[in-house]
Order: C-alpha cells, then structure tokens, then sequence
C-alpha cells in the first residue's frame, strides 16, 4: 500500500520548486527596474517579496498536508503505527527546512548580505544608519552585489560628492560594473550630481 505521505511531499517539492522560480524572477525584476515600486529602496522591495514568498509557501504547505492528514486517518489501521510515522515525517521536513534556513542565514551573514538588507530598510528614514551598515556589508563583502552603488546612492543624498563619487568608482571597477553603470542613468538617489562633469565623465565616459 502505498504511503499516504508520498503524494503530499512530492506536491510540497513541486511547490517549493514554484515559490523559487518565482521569487528569483521577482528579485530579477526588482534589481532590474529601480522605479518598480515607487520610493522603496531595493532592501525595501526584497523584504516585502520575502514576506509574499514565505506566505505562499506557508499557505501552500498548509494546503497540500491539510486535506492529506485528513486522508491519512482513512489509513490508520493499515498503517499499523501512523502517529508515530506521521511524526517521523513531520519532524524531517521540519528539520530540512530549519537547517536550510540556518545555513542560508549564516551565509547571509558572514557574506554582509544581512547588513546590507538593513541598509536598505533604512535608507529612505536615515541616510546615516543605512552608510553604517552598508560599510559593515562592505568589510565582510567588498564584491557584494550593487552594495558600493548603494553606499554612493546615500552619499549623494546627503550632499557629499567627493564620497558618492569615490564609492561610484569602486562600484565602476567591480564584477558588477556594467549593471551600474546602467542603473546609475536612472537612479533618483543621483539627482543631485546627475549633471555634474564628474558624474557624467564616470558614466558616459566623457564630460558632456
């Protein structure tokens, strides 16, 4: 007979696999159009596609073993032990994702994407605190994505030049330049030195 619990894990899988693909598109998206979502930063925008893709894995996971553990007491008699198998079964996926979520926040971590998550929430409240934990990002992960690019976003806001330049060119010499340089072309954060011969010279190669 087979196992009541195959068909709800294998859907569990399926889904999972969904929350994925559709949580890289929309990091994707998010990365690739600064004006996606009004006046969120970038960490604003994450932390809310975070939120809408852990809930639609919550409900779905809810949605899959619900009617299954339904089923399951149809089963009961010929599964000899099913309290006990249920809870083998239940306390392995809940062990999986623990240690996915642990190693993911470790990595997180030790690479500075934690810290540049916080800059990014505050970026738009204080400008100051969001520096301060986009330079703590920066010593753990100088080659993190788009971070000098943030770091000289906040410099510009507040009016320091010579620092959003320096952090410009350090954005302009990283594995991620290219990307950059495009985004800065339409980056609000730049308002204030868009014009400038300096700024236009780092980005278009030549003053205009």
């Amino acid at each position: 007979m087979q196992k009541w619990w195959l068909r709800p894990l294998a859907f569990s899988g399926a889904w999972l696999a969904v929350v994925v693909v559709v949580s890289i598109l929309g990091l994707w998206y998010i990365l690739g159009d600064n004006n996606a979502a009004g006046n969120l930063t970038q960490g604003q925008r994450c932390e809310k596609l975070g939120s809408v893709s852990g809930g639609l894995l919550v409900l779905g996971l809810l949605l899959i073993w619900g009617p299954a553990f339904q089923r399951s007491r149809q089963h009961q008699q010929a599964l000899g032990n099913p309290t006990k198998k249920i809870r083998k079964v239940i306390f392995g996926i809940l062990a999986v994702i623990w240690l996915l979520l642990l190693g993911g926040g470790i990595w997180a971590y030790s690479n500075g994407y934690y810290h540049a998550l916080r800059g990014g929430m505050v970026q738009n409240q204080d400008v100051d605190k969001a520096i301060f934990f986009y330079k703590i990002a920066y010593e753990k992960n100088p080659d993190a994505f788009m971070l000098a690019h943030d770091i000289a976003c906040c410099y510009a806001l507040k009016g320091d030049n010579d620092a959003c330049f320096h952090w410009l060119r350090l954005a302009l010499k990283s594995s991620y330049a290219d990307y950059a340089k495009e985004h800065a072309k339409t980056e609000r954060d730049f308002a204030s030195v868009r014009q400038t011969p300096e700024f236009r010279s780092l980005i278009y190669g030549a003053s205009k």
